[in-house]
């Protein structure tokens, strides 16, 4: 093993490693200059490992190949293996530092378990979005302002209480694709609410869900439109992703992925890493969105999550982001006992 210099001052250590098959690899750290050579050896690898390494269909292989370049070797360390007379990548891999989870002082778990408790009383089911709105308020999860009511006439109240423009959404524990149901209706003034639930109720009857209800928002009338959602894997446990949002979402599968618990460095990359990124810096002249809002709203899902495994499936979108902040337009959990994880390697 020789000792080799990676940047400026930067110590590092190089090795010559010999495989089981009497073949040898040089590994080192990487170095800025490294970054198109890695970009080649990412482009390279077969779809189900791009998928593998980035939990993603479609990851931005340049920020990627940009952020495996940077080994300061303190906070972040990325290695690289090498062959032939003239050095072809065949792996990479690295590390960056966790500083440790953000901690939000206004959080309330107990209220959460509370809840949680209260609805797995009856068994694992999806959350009302009563109930969600609750979860989600007890880790300051910013929502947009929204009334739940039972009947037309109670949602005009409810429209005249916020002021237009206002979205009415039907409630019901079978519809899970509102909008493609016609239960969903926008830019609603306060007049014309109770005529259109009106009209709701007969077209979700017609088309045999029962209605339980109506849930009455304000309108965000602009923003980028993001997700974040979490999925609880048997082995690695909460897996949170983030990405292009709204009813394009599965048609873009523009997504990062970390496992919980996210650290503020996971957020700043997974957003950055993103194809759509520039939608939120200020494409083409438009305003800058506030990033940062988006990036504490995804640390506190994290946190959450992981305060309670019972979590099985959480689904903001979409998550709005403006110049001004971040809000949850629709969310949904699905709630289930946990079961104890398998610890990595057994089979």
């Amino acid at each position: 093993m020789s000792k080799a210099v990676s940047g400026p001052g930067a110590p590092a250590l190089e090795a010559d490693v010999a495989l089981r098959d009497g073949s040898t690899v040089h590994v080192r750290p990487t170095r800025a200059g490294d970054e198109a050579a890695i970009l080649a050896f990412l482009g390279g690898l077969s779809e189900e490992s791009r998928y593998f390494r980035f939990f993603s269909g479609a990851p931005n292989l340049k920020a990627a190949a940009h952020q495996a370049a940077i080994s300061d070797l303190d906070d972040r360390c990325s290695l690289i293996a090498l062959v032939g007379t003239q050095p072809t990548i065949v792996a990479q891999a690295g590390y960056v530092r966790n500083d440790g989870d953000r901690e939000f002082p206004d959080v309330r778990p107990d209220e959460a378990a509370g809840i949680i408790s209260s609805v797995l009383a009856s068994g694992a089911r999806w959350l009302t979005a009563e109930e969600t709105q609750r979860l989600l308020n007890c880790y300051g999860i910013p929502l947009v302002p929204a009334r739940f009511v039972s009947t037309p006439a109670d949602a005009a109240a409810a429209g005249r209480e916020l002021g237009g423009p206002l979205v009415l959404k039907a409630m019901s524990p079978t519809l899970l694709h509102k909008s493609d149901a016609g239960g969903v209706r926008l830019g609603l003034s306060p007049d014309g609410i109770e005529a259109a639930a009106a009209e709701m109720v007969r077209q979700i009857a017609g088309q045999g869900h029962e209605l339980q209800g109506f849930q009455v928002q304000a309108m965000v009338t602009s923003g980028v439109e993001m997700l974040v959602g979490v999925v609880h894997d048997p082995l690695f446990g909460p897996v949170l992703a983030c990405g292009a949002g709204g009813t394009t979402a599965e048609l873009l599968k523009d997504v990062a992925v970390r496992i919980t618990p996210l650290s503020d460095l996971d957020a700043r990359e997974m957003l950055r890493s993103l194809k759509t990124f520039p939608l939120l810096d200020g494409y083409r002249g438009a305003p800058k969105a506030d990033v940062a809002a988006l990036e504490e709203l995804m640390l506190r899902v994290s946190a959450m999550v992981e305060g309670h495994a019972e979590i099985a499936e959480l689904d903001c979108n979409p998550a709005m982001v403006t110049e001004h902040g971040a809000v949850v337009v629709d969310a949904s959990v699905r709630l289930e006992m946990p079961v104890p994880r398998r610890p990595i390697g057994a089979r």
